[in-house]
């Protein structure tokens, strides 16, 4: 569901935001966080920042699909820039496939096809930290999902095993097409999630589940990975149907392991031969 903006979610014909109400959402700052930014631009290449600062943004779902930038001038007057950099910035934008200007109808956020996407979320991965960054996610997805296999080895129903053999059969099915295979890996542990019966687990899991597509979807790219990643999902599958809790936390801790170390080679990899080393 989108937010509604200060101007109260009004829309085009076509359901788009509106450039006003874009602006909106990219102003949501107080002074000194604007001041910062501008700060910032100032310091470390004006347009690249506020490339940046939009594709965040983006990534964060915050700009959605079919959304209509804000003018130029708008930008320009908001970041304290000129005009030529806020053309420098859309143009970055474009090669990256993150927006599209439509002649006579303005500039609009649009959504990368899996590899476009998979070069946004390592770039975002780098910017929020990198290795440690994902290392805090999957420290997190232990802690959850640790509790979350026990209690479903316990706790599923026959259907509810069904499901997430269901899930199984996608991966195996599906490890050459990305879209299909991130779609299938997130709906196994939604589905052992829900086969916890308890609310409070799938709700914990909830805030982290785009962070885990990112994390699949980037995954994908070593074949390698893709290959003990589905050896690993059948190795709680069968913990699972054998009603051990306790085999079942062994095999989803060393499935996150085993995911974990691959992932962070992949965004170590993509990051420029001259970028500075991360505190």
């Amino acid at each position: 569901m989108r937010l509604n903006s200060a101007t109260g979610g009004r829309t085009t014909p076509h359901g788009r935001l509106t450039g006003r109400e874009t602006q909106d959402r990219l102003t949501c700052m107080t002074a000194v966080e604007a001041g910062s930014l501008a700060s910032k631009l100032g310091r470390q290449g004006l347009f690249e920042q506020l490339a940046a600062a939009i594709e965040e943004q983006i990534v964060a779902r915050e700009l959605r699909p079919g959304d209509r930038m804000p003018s130029e001038g708008t930008l320009a007057s908001q970041y304290g820039v000129s005009r030529a950099v806020v053309r420098e910035a859309f143009a970055r934008l474009r090669e990256r496939h993150l927006i599209e200007t439509v002649n006579g109808n303005g500039t609009f956020v649009r959504h990368p096809d899996d590899n476009d996407l998979v070069e946004v979320l390592l770039r975002h991965l780098r910017l929020t930290g990198g290795a440690e960054a994902i290392g805090n996610l999957y420290e997190a997805r232990v802690a959850v999902e640790t509790m979350t296999a026990q209690l479903a080895a316990v706790r599923a129903s026959d259907g509810e095993l069904a499901e997430i053999e269901s899930h199984l059969d996608r991966m195996r099915a599906h490890q050459d097409a990305e879209t299909d295979w991130v779609s299938a890996d997130l709906g196994f542990h939604q589905a052992m999630a829900q086969a916890t019966h308890n609310p409070f687990l799938v709700t914990l899991l909830r805030p982290m589940i785009e962070l885990i597509e990112d994390s699949i979807r980037v995954g994908h790219r070593d074949p390698d990975a893709v290959s003990r990643g589905l050896s690993g999902h059948e190795r709680i599958y069968a913990a699972l149907v054998a009603r051990d809790p306790d085999a079942a936390a062994v095999a989803l801790r060393a499935h996150l392991m085993d995911s974990q170390a691959p992932l962070i080679d992949v965004v170590r990899r993509s990051e420029p031969a001259d970028s500075p080393p991360q505190n």
